[in-house]
Formats: structure tokens, sequence, C-alpha cells
């Protein structure tokens, strides 16, 4: 079995999202960096009508998202990989470290699970309105800031 390459290793991961326009919108964002593996875990509302809007010239994305129940059953489906949860909210995170900074340092290091090409590598987002919980972080191997503005 070869290596997944650098862009099909990394999955965009959307936990508890609440509006299906929002998963489009990430379809869109993720096809537009070359990225096509999208995990939707208990969404709230269903990928309609909405969530194709949103996706504009990115329906493969969004056609092949995967979709789970819980994190649980993400979890055992998913197997390993390394867990990157990102938020904006700096004051809910303990300790949070800059992303970039995360990357380089874990693809650099050979003692770095992320540094084999095959290990997968999951961008856990949390719901619109309030993020990953502080439970759901702690199955992340990081916590990095994604800077927010406005």
């Amino acid at each position: 079995m070869s290596a997944p390459s650098d862009q099909s290793r990394i999955a965009v991961v959307l936990n508890r999202p609440i509006y299906g326009r929002n998963v489009g919108m990430c379809a869109r964002a993720m096809a537009n960096m070359g990225l096509d593996r999208l995990i939707v875990i208990g969404a709230r509302g269903e990928l309609d009508v909405d969530a194709k809007q949103g996706a504009a010239h990115a329906q493969e994305v969004l056609a092949n998202a995967v979709l789970y129940s819980t994190l649980e059953e993400f979890s055992a489906a998913e197997g390993e990989g390394v867990r990157i949860a990102l938020s904006g909210k700096d004051a809910r995170l303990k300790e949070s470290e800059d992303l970039v900074a995360v990357l380089q340092l874990a693809t650099s290091e050979p003692e770095h699970r992320i540094h084999s090409p095959r290990t997968r590598i999951y961008l856990m987002f949390g719901p619109e309105d309030d993020g990953l919980s502080a439970e759901e972080m702690e199955i992340c191997h990081f916590v990095c800031r994604l800077p927010t503005f406005g």
C-alpha cells in the first residue's frame, strides 16, 4: 500500500456543525486548497440544498464527505492519526500552540508520528457557536490557535 499524498492525508473534521451552508463553504475552501477529505460528525441539520449552494464548485468534496454520528464512531472507524484541535478562542484553551509551528516541528522531527507520510492528519473544528469542548480537545494530540478576525 502506498503512502497517501500530502493533500489526501489531511482531513478536515467538522464536529457537530450547525449550518449546512457552512459545511458546503468548508468544502469549497478545501477544494480551493487542493484538499478533498471532509469528515462530518453529528451534523445538527441536513446536508441539503444549503450545503450544496455553499459548496458551489466543490460538489464532489461535499458528496464524498464521510459522515459519523458521534466522535466515538469517528475514532473507532478512522483509527490512528494525528488530531489537531483548532480554535479561535484562546481564552478557552489552557495551552494552545501556533498551528504553523506545530506542523513544522511535527513534520520535521522523526520522533513525531506526523513525520510519517502514511500518518493521517485530522484538523478538528467544533460547532460554529462555541467550538470544541474541553472534553473534545482532550482526544487531540495538539491544540492550536487559529486566529480569527472580527
